[in-house]
């Protein structure tokens, strides 16, 4: 894509008002080709800076999946805290990724449809520009309280169950239309679901392919080429701008629903490989994962403590134990979780009367997508942390042994 052909697109004052209108209380941030983005945090409040971006260089726009209420609020924000007090809300944006476009028409036609037969109607949809489809359910179409909590203070916790249960719900049907295995073909990414996280805006062009990113309108989903993308070829349309109020609310509940079901059958699930040891293993035997996770995290706090109770009790702690090491990781925390959720999980666990293992090591929720993988010269010859540990235990008895 040349700098003129850019600049002479961003000219478009009608590209200039549909970017303006996402715009509003996001970060918008501009990509400089080849040279990467622009200084974070930024935002666009005027049709002329769209154009007067693309005369310094800009090719495409990315904005967070978040608003706020002043994105330049975010320059002095660390805290998850004070993220959660300044955030407005969020979008559900489903990226759809694969080589194969067809699948990728496919597999967003399943989704959509998902979406509708949980009673959601105002469903958005736009070419991401290159090889598949962003779908986007607008914040107003989510209640603003779930369990007692704001709905704007679970991201990016909520978009990412809701993805994986939309990926266990139409696993069945994707099957049908595009094979077995169908994730391993086709990418529903829920890993990008995290704070911050940017995605390229309505109507902007992309570097690789030169093609808009365009918003299509459902129906014309199965007939869509690549071709009405071209940037002198595009129709206007606006992407999440239909609001329904909380028309999303059976999703949220159905998707936690399952969440739930899902962790309480990981605990549950019993393994003959684990005979609880009488003598607590000690740290310094501890797998690689579990140790980063000991050190604190900024995401993916409360299923850290699912797998560090499961974990603790396999290896052989006390509940005493277990729960000083509870409470002492949850202060190294970016931002610790509530004493009460803590206190409650270890109830919960109490009440079991049998131990058992943590999720296994090939299970992505936990590991993978927390960024605390071992490497696969440990992965692919352990099925699970807690087996680490017990093989290592063996040897580090024997060293006591002939001390």
């Amino acid at each position: 894509m040349r700098f003129s052909e850019a600049v002479k697109y961003y000219s478009n004052k009608k590209v200039q008002e549909q970017i303006v209108l996402t715009s509003k209380n996001r970060e918008v941030i501009p990509m400089f080709a080849n040279k990467g983005f622009g200084k974070r945090p930024s935002t666009i409040m005027y049709e002329r800076e769209v154009y007067d971006l693309a005369r310094k260089g800009a090719t495409s726009f990315h904005a967070s999946e978040e608003k706020w209420i002043n994105p330049l609020m975010l320059e002095k924000t660390t805290s998850q805290r004070r993220l959660d007090e300044i955030r407005k809300g969020w979008d559900l944006i489903l990226d759809i990724d694969t080589d194969n476009f067809e699948h990728a028409k496919k597999t967003t036609g399943v989704i959509i449809e998902a979406f509708k037969s949980h009673g959601i109607k105002n469903v958005s949809l736009k070419f991401s520009g290159n090889k598949g489809f962003h779908i986007g359910i607008p914040f107003e179409s989510f209640p603003t309280h779930f369990s007692g909590q704001p709905v704007k203070e679970l991201f990016p916790e909520a978009p990412r169950i809701i993805a994986e249960y939309l990926k266990k719900f139409t696993e069945k049907h994707l099957t049908k239309k595009i094979g077995s295995k169908p994730f391993e073909k086709v990418i529903i990414d829920t890993v990008f679901l995290s704070s911050r996280h940017l995605f390229r805006m309505p109507y902007s062009l992309h570097e690789k392919s030169g093609l808009v990113s365009l918003p299509i309108n459902i129906e014309e989903l199965e007939k869509f080429t690549k071709e009405q993308a071209k940037p002198e070829k595009i129709e206007i349309r606006t992407f999440l701008q239909k609001n329904a109020k909380e028309e999303a609310k059976e999703l949220l509940t159905q998707a936690y629903n399952w969440n739930y079901e899902l962790e309480k059958d990981e605990t549950v699930k019993s393994n003959k490989e684990f005979i609880t040891p009488k003598i607590a293993a000690p740290e310094e035997i501890f797998p690689p994962c579990v140790k980063k996770l000991l050190d604190g995290v900024e995401d993916g706090r409360k299923r850290t403590v699912f797998v560090l109770i499961n974990f603790l009790r396999s290896v052989g702690w006390s509940e005493e134990m277990v729960e000083e090491k509870l409470y002492a990781w949850n202060e190294k925390n970016y931002e610790p979780l509530k004493k009460g959720y803590i206190k409650s999980q270890l109830n919960w666990h109490k009440r079991l009367k049998t131990t058992y293992s943590p999720p296994n090591c090939d299970n992505k929720v936990y590991y993978e997508d927390l960024g605390i993988k071992c490497s696969e010269q440990i992965c692919s010859k352990i099925k699970n942390p807690a087996v680490y540990t017990l093989i290592r235990m063996k040897k580090w008895k024997k060293k006591l042994t002939t001390k």
